[in-house]
């Protein structure tokens, strides 16, 4: 059974698309979990685990880290609204480990994966 310190079925159900946090890997809530302690504050959640059908339907090659396997999703989006909410997450993001981080500025949001088959230690924009 995935759990979380901080975070409930409720806010993995507001993603888009709908999920649960019993398709995340719990390695991954473990650093969501510690991110948000760094930060001071619960993120709100905007995107985790995905269906390969869903990436593919969205034109993606189905090889993102959201996407949910025997293993778990190991990705979540985070809405980032203001410029000290992006200081404040990167920051727990960072300092929780997470090594793969993406900036969307268009619709304000990070990605933070621990992917371990997709490049580490990069900050990438989209």
């Amino acid at each position: 059974m995935i759990a979380s310190k901080h975070y409930t079925e409720a806010d993995f159900q507001r993603c888009n698309p709908s999920c649960s946090m019993q398709d995340m890997n719990q390695g991954t809530i473990n650093r969501l979990d510690k991110a948000t302690d760094i930060a001071g504050f619960k993120f709100r959640l905007t995107s985790a685990a995905r269906t390969i059908e869903h990436e593919k339907s969205k034109g993606r090659a189905g090889t993102s880290s959201h996407i949910s396997n025997n293993f778990g999703s190991r990705a979540i989006d985070i809405a980032t609204p203001d410029s000290r909410t992006r200081f404040k997450v990167m920051q727990g993001l960072i300092g929780a480990g997470f090594n793969r981080i993406g900036v969307n500025l268009v619709s304000n949001f990070f990605h933070a994966d621990d992917s371990v088959n997709h490049d580490q230690d990069v900050l990438f924009t989209y």
